[in-house]
């Protein structure tokens, strides 16, 4: 007599998707790092965006890192990797009246990881960042 197959319960397993705001403003002629929280989950990164508003004149750059610690400097980029340096051999991002969004595949299994955008303001003016990150738990 032959064994009736049952199928396996079918059940979905809710898993986080966030979109991380990196907003400030940044000082003529200087370096800002913003940072993020602690995040204590494997994640994947699949989109960064930034606005650039015609004040960004191409002298508004932005980097992306991912790092273990928090540590960040005033004068350089911060400890960690660059998440697009791997791909690109300038990495980092400018424009000037555009929204740049960069839909990626990264995963970052190293936790807890910081996310941590860098900006560099080569204008003589103040300039607003505002520029976000979606993560997806893994």
């Amino acid at each position: 007599m032959a064994q009736e197959y049952l199928a396996p319960k079918f059940s979905l397993v809710s898993k986080r998707m966030s979109e991380l705001p990196f907003v400030s403003s940044i000082g003529a002629s200087t370096w800002l790092t913003i940072i993020t929280s602690p995040i204590a989950y494997p994640f994947r990164i699949i989109q960064a965006k930034m606005t650039f508003t015609d004040e960004a004149r191409n002298l508004v750059q932005h980097s992306w890192f991912t790092s273990r610690n928090a540590s960040v400097s005033t004068t350089t980029y911060p400890s960690g990797d660059n998440l697009f340096g791997k791909e690109m051999t300038i990495a980092y991002f400018i424009g000037k009246a555009i929204e740049k969004v960069v839909n990626c595949n990264i995963e970052i299994t190293d936790v807890p990881s910081y996310i941590k955008m860098c900006t560099r303001n080569l204008n003589p003016y103040t300039y607003l960042i505002n520029c976000t990150l979606t993560i997806v738990e893994m």
